[in-house]
């Protein structure tokens, strides 16, 4: 399949999250709890070709930030980013690979955080 990046501002943002500027971000923008909020929902649709993807979620690990992100398609976790405050800073993108995720045009794809 071909490669598809989608970024964070094209997710909508549900509960809990802000869009912030961040310009190591590829997009110069990120997806983050809101000060205070404890959990967060963000969600996109997939308008890609239907295929098995690969799916990298590029992120942030602060070392004022801990907590797991869970990721769902189409309301089935497909897995979660953990985050335990041995980032190496705001400014160095790590990548969780999630591999085999079976995608169709249309489908949702969802981050739950809990902090």
């Amino acid at each position: 399949m071909p490669d598809i990046r989608i970024e964070a501002e094209d997710f909508s943002v549900i509960e809990g999250y802000s869009l912030d500027r961040l310009g190591p971000a590829s997009g110069k923008f990120a997806i983050g709890l809101l000060y205070g909020a404890s959990t967060g929902i963000a969600e996109t649709t997939f308008s890609g070709q239907s295929g098995v993807y690969e799916i990298a979620v590029g992120h942030f690990d602060e070392k004022s930030s801990d907590g797991i992100v869970k990721v769902f398609v189409n309301g089935t976790e497909i897995g979660e980013i953990e985050f335990d405050r041995r980032g190496i800073g705001s400014k160095e993108i790590q990548n969780t690979v999630f591999s085999g995720v079976s995608l169709e045009n249309g489908d949702v794809i969802r981050f739950e955080a809990n902090a």
